[in-house]
C-alpha cells in the first residue's frame, strides 16, 4: 500500500491519496486509488483504466451554468458545437476526462458524414455537455436530463435496427429511472411507460419502442 499520494483530479491535484492492491478470488490483482472527496479513484487492471471523471458535491461550482455550455447542449450542427466547444474551454479549466469525451464528440460530428451519423454525434455532444453541467446544476436535474437524452439514443438504435443496443437502452433508462422518479408527482405515468418499453424491446418490436421511447421524451420534456 502507498500513502500520500498525490493523483490528478478533475479540478488539479488531489493530496493524500492512498493505492492499494486488491487479491481477487481468482488470484489476479488490480490496483486500486482512494483519494479524498472520492473514495474509489481509480482502479487500473493491465490495460484497463476506471477511473472518476467528476464528482459532486466534490467538483460542483454552485454557479450558473456558462452560455456557452449552453449553446454546447443545444447544438445542432458541428460549426455551433466548435464554437461553443472553444469559449467554453477558453473560458476556464474543464475536468480533463470530460474535456476528452466532449472533444471526441465534436470532432465525430464535423466528420459525420450522413443524417444517422450526424444525429448519433449530435446526441453525444448532448450528452457530454450534461455531464458538465453537473457542476452547475442539482443531479436530481441532471439525471432527468440524462433520462431525456437516452430515449433519444433508443430510437435512433431501434431506427437502426439494433435490438442488442435497444435492450442496453432500456436497462440504463431504468436506472436512471431510480435516480429521480423519487421527486416526480406523477410516477406511475412514468413506470407504466417504460414497463410497456421494456415488453417491446424484450419482444423485438423495435417500432413499437421506438414509438414508445419517443413518447417518454415528451413526458421526460414535461418535468
Amino acid at each position: 500500500m502507498q500513502t500520500g499520494v498525490t493523483v490528478d483530479g478533475p479540478r488539479g491535484p488531489v493530496t493524500g491519496a492512498i493505492v492499494v492492491r486488491e487479491l481477487h478470488l481468482e488470484g489476479d490483482t488490480e490496483d486500486k486509488t482512494f483519494a479524498p472527496g472520492y473514495g474509489e479513484f481509480s482502479t487500473i487492471d493491465g490495460a484497463d483504466l476506471e477511473a472518476v471523471a467528476l464528482a459532486v458535491p466534490t467538483d460542483a461550482l454552485g454557479t450558473p451554468v456558462p452560455a456557452a455550455l449552453d449553446d454546447l447542449a443545444t447544438a445542432a450542427n458541428a460549426h455551433d458545437a466548435r464554437a461553443a466547444w472553444d469559449a467554453f474551454r477558453a473560458a476556464g479549466p474543464v475536468p480533463p476526462r470530460l474535456a476528452t469525451q466532449m472533444e471526441d464528440a465534436v470532432s465525430k460530428l464535423e466528420d459525420a458524414g450522413d443524417a444517422d451519423e450526424r444525429a448519433e454525434a449530435t446526441l453525444e455532444v448532448h450528452m457530454a455537455a450534461l455531464d458538465l453541467e453537473l457542476r452547475h446544476r442539482p443531479v436530481v436535474e441532471i439525471d432527468e436530463g440524462r433520462f431525456g437524452l437516452w430515449t433519444e439514443r433508443l430510437v435512433l438504435d431501434a431506427d437502426a435496427g439494433e435490438g442488442g443496443d435497444v435492450r442496453g437502452d432500456v436497462a440504463t433508462l431504468e436506472r436512471v429511472r431510480d435516480r429521480f422518479a423519487h421527486t416526480l408527482a406523477d410516477r406511475a405515468t412514468l413506470d407504466a411507460k417504460l414497463a410497456e418499453l421494456r415488453t417491446a424491446a424484450d419482444a423485438g418490436k423495435l417500432t413499437t419502442a421506438g414509438r414508445i421511447a419517443a413518447e417518454l421524451g415528451d413526458l421526460a420534456a414535461t418535468w
